[in-house]
């Protein structure tokens, strides 16, 4: 007999559902704020509006791209898992920075370390978001938190444009807010992140494939659990990553 409970999600479907719609929240909503609000940062440092938008244009975008070129030689060290675990916490380091900032400088650190972290976070997601807005019908409207950011960054620096500066770091707190809890809720559900992006997993798969080959040396106290971590997670089987799809769908994986 089907009753009403085999229809209800359990708590790890929600969480997980709660994870995707923030995920997207957060993407989007993060870089409004910091476009959005830039006549603000140019009223508080007195600043020229073509001057300040090339900086803060240039710095975001710097950020992404130093954030890509360490994920070469740090995936092989820490591995994907390690890496797509805690981009949510570099991101809470980087808007700290911009919800604080006193001076230009602060700014700028702000602005480096949210860019990097944006990219591991949006790389490690986008492939999942994609694959849900493909499949259609409920799933696609997980996709909801993309247009939500934006929305909600919008109004508030409209209806509260009385208050200033004050507004846009309350924006980033409460992103702050949320990347937190993403970021606990992440580490519980022990996620093995085996649908990264094909040429994230080549950079630690080629790194351990030249490992494999080196002579083996007799003692080696330098080896640690961290080289098993890479060899077990690394070498993945064409049945392993389509097991690893299936339990990375849309509604799986976050």
């Amino acid at each position: 007999m089907i009753t009403l409970v085999n229809f209800m999600p359990t708590n790890e479907q929600l969480v997980r559902l709660g994870i995707f719609i923030a995920t997207g929240y957060l993407c989007a909503g993060v870089v409004v704020a910091i476009f959005a609000g830039l006549p603000l940062w140019i009223s508080f440092f007195n600043s020229e509006f073509s001057i300040a938008a090339i900086v803060v244009s240039a710095t975001f975008i710097a950020g992404l791209i130093i954030g890509m070129l360490i994920l070469r030689p740090l995936i092989p060290k820490v591995g994907v898992k390690a890496v797509f675990e805690q981009d949510v916490l570099i991101l809470m380091i980087g808007l700290l920075f911009m919800s604080l900032a006193m001076n230009q400088a602060m700014l700028i650190v702000g602005l480096l370390v949210t860019g990097a972290a944006m990219s591991w976070y949006f790389t490690a997601n986008f492939k999942v978001q994609v694959k849900a807005a493909k499949n259609g019908g409920a799933s696609a409207l997980t996709l909801g938190g993309w247009a939500l950011g934006p929305i909600v960054v919008v109004c508030a620096l409209n209806y509260f444009e009385q208050h200033g500066l004050l507004t846009l770091r309350l924006l980033y707190a409460h992103f702050i807010i949320i990347s937190f809890w993403v970021w606990v809720q992440r580490l519980g559900l022990h996620t093995d992140y085996s649908d990264a992006p094909e040429f994230v997993l080549r950079i630690q798969h080629d790194k351990v494939v030249v490992k494999t080959h080196q002579p083996k040396k007799i003692l080696d106290p330098g080896a640690s659990a961290s080289d098993e971590f890479l060899k077990d997670n690394s070498t993945t089987t064409d049945q392993e990553k389509s097991a690893g799809e299936n339990n990375n769908s849309p509604e799986n994986r976050v």
